[in-house]
């Protein structure tokens, strides 16, 4: 009889266990269900998400990433309330788009869940938000910065917290906001310069090149074994500068449009200079361009051969808000 009574309270502990991962797995996959019929009513792509409890009220939190019919990288924050999810931020500008970042890449990498808040990790920083009376508020920015060095590629880190820039409200951020943090301008306007800007001008420019060396990414590659880099200020819009690089550290003078946003490489294009294989100096190729005031860009490319014209073709690009050279 003893056994038997075992036997019994052993099923009906099994029984009020099962009972219960039951209950568990079917609330789970009812907030699954109605999280995807959520998605699946927009017409936007969603690219990341994590679920966290973020005013601690017992219940599950959203947060979300997702790309609009514009491309734009949106952040959600998402309040679980009564009536199901509610919006109490977003962003649709701290992203930019999925080739908005360095040579056209994704800027986005990661979402993670933090106490009462989240981390977003883009390309060069990594950008942390708090929960506070049904807002979201920006915490802590680790900025990534690069150097190019002898032994390779050395990294460092500057961290800002909201003792140093007050309290931020994520809705009100705008592109490339952790890097002005720093109030660091880098890139000066030159006054003599006037556009549009061509090749021909180029040739007659005689002036002392501009030095910067605060340009955070992988920059060190356009200084051409110098300490710092050299540069022609050609326009600057908003938070873009465009410049001149003069690439003259090897067997010929050529120059790259190089395009800042925010102290940060964009986007490059080599945009001048003659260039030949080694023994076949008649036959080459030679490169122009004109910079317009507009952020309209040609190029034209001729081909040489035995010295004379072969081939000319001419593109024309746009340089977009974002700093990404596109071509027309």
């Amino acid at each position: 009889m003893m056994n038997l009574n075992k036997i019994t309270n052993h099923l009906l502990v099994l029984g009020c266990c099962f009972a219960i991962s039951c209950n568990s797995n079917s609330q789970e996959k009812l907030m699954q269900t109605s999280i995807k019929n959520i998605d699946s009513s927009s017409n936007d792509k969603l690219i990341d998400s994590i679920y966290i409890d973020l005013n601690n009220d017992n219940k599950i939190d959203r947060v979300k990433i997702i790309e609009n019919l514009n491309s734009s990288r949106v952040v959600i924050v998402e309040i679980n309330s009564d009536n199901g999810f509610k919006i109490i931020s977003s962003n649709n500008e701290i992203i930019g788009c999925s080739s908005c970042g360095y040579q056209s890449g994704d800027p986005f990498v990661d979402l993670d869940k933090k106490t009462n808040g989240f981390i977003l990790y883009l390309e060069n920083s990594q950008v942390t938000f708090f929960y506070e009376s049904d807002s979201i508020y920006l915490k802590e920015v680790d900025l990534l910065k690069t150097n190019q060095t002898e032994n390779g590629i050395e990294e460092s880190h500057e961290k800002y917290s909201f003792k140093d820039f007050g309290k931020l409200n994520l809705s009100e951020l705008k592109a490339g906001f952790e890097f002005e943090l720093k109030n660091n301008e880098c890139i000066s306007t030159n006054p003599e310069i006037k556009l549009p800007f061509t090749s021909d001008y180029l040739k007659k420019y005689t002036k002392p090149y501009q030095l910067a060396d605060c340009i955070d990414g992988n920059i060190k590659d356009f200084y051409c074994g110098e300490d710092k880099l050299r540069y022609i200020s050609l326009l600057s819009v908003d938070s873009l500068n465009i410049i001149l690089v003069p690439m003259d550290c090897g067997d010929f003078n050529l120059f790259q449009l190089l395009v800042l946003k925010n102290n940060r490489l964009i986007s490059n294009l080599e945009v001048d200079g003659k260039w030949y294989e080694i023994g076949e100096e008649d036959n080459y190729k030679v490169t122009k361009f004109t910079l317009n005031k507009d952020s309209k860009l040609n190029v034209v490319i001729e081909q040489y051969q035995n010295n004379k014209l072969s081939s000319s073709n001419s593109q024309n690009y746009l340089i977009n808000a974002q700093g990404l050279i596109l071509k027309e």
